[in-house]
């Protein structure tokens, strides 16, 4: 079976969906634990990229679309462009998401793309939820067996990190959005190697990711030999 056939096979088995953003610094390294208040938001040198992931099985992921926004953007409104085509990876399951993605728009579209959202909601003494899909979202969120699965997206951020350091070389930030989406990417690239390890499918994929990243970043070869991956 080729590399597509397998990735294909893998996602009609998704059931899962979980969504959640994390940062990479670019340019220098701030020592952001110095800062507090509102000093920490005058802090610039980083991106924040948000990654929709899905699950196979009990632990197998792919990541399913990812968008990044500069320093200080709002997860929810990275994700929202997003939520639409998840229809063409599963049509029921699951959407995990943290309090960062209470949202009734984002909930709405979730339910119109047949997934059920657990997605952790603001609430309060003072603050009653009155929609019935934030109580819906509430009720599935509260669910361990679902919301459990949260920790498969940060250990996934975890891991990328840890292999390709959360630290971007460049010194503009559209650079450095490019830069951490290929990070992202890379974890697909190795699934892909991983479902079909003797098909000579997996180069395609390498090969067209490359080709993306020399389009859209429109570097001279002289300028791109001085930056390295961190």
């Amino acid at each position: 079976m080729s590399a597509q056939g397998s990735l294909k096979k893998t996602l009609d088995k998704v059931e899962l969906v979980i969504a959640d953003g994390t940062g990479f610094s670019y340019n220098d390294v701030y020592p952001l634990k110095f800062f507090r208040g509102k000093d920490i938001r005058e802090v610039k040198s980083h991106v924040r990229v948000v990654a929709m992931i899905g699950i196979v099985g009990d632990k197998r992921r792919v990541v399913l679309s990812a968008n990044a926004g500069g320093a200080y953007s709002s997860e929810l409104k990275l994700a929202l462009p997003m939520v639409d085509a998840l229809k063409s990876f599963c049509s029921d399951g699951y959407f995990i998401a943290d309090k960062c993605y209470d949202s009734v728009e984002l909930m709405r579209r979730l339910v119109a793309s047949g997934l059920e959202p657990a997605i952790k909601v603001k609430e309060s003494r003072h603050f009653e939820i009155r929609s019935e899909l934030r109580l819906r979202s509430k009720a599935n969120s509260e669910r361990g067996d679902i919301y459990g699965k949260r920790y498969l997206i940060e250990s996934l951020f975890g891991t990328v990190k840890q292999k390709l350091s959360s630290h971007i070389k460049v010194k503009r930030d559209d650079i450095a959005m490019k830069f951490a989406l290929v990070r992202v990417l890379l974890f697909n690239l190795y699934l892909f190697c991983r479902l079909s390890p003797r098909d000579a499918a997996p180069l395609f994929f390498v090969l067209a990711a490359i080709c993306w990243f020399c389009r859209e970043i429109r570097l001279p070869m002289r300028r791109l030999a001085c930056i390295h991956l961190a």
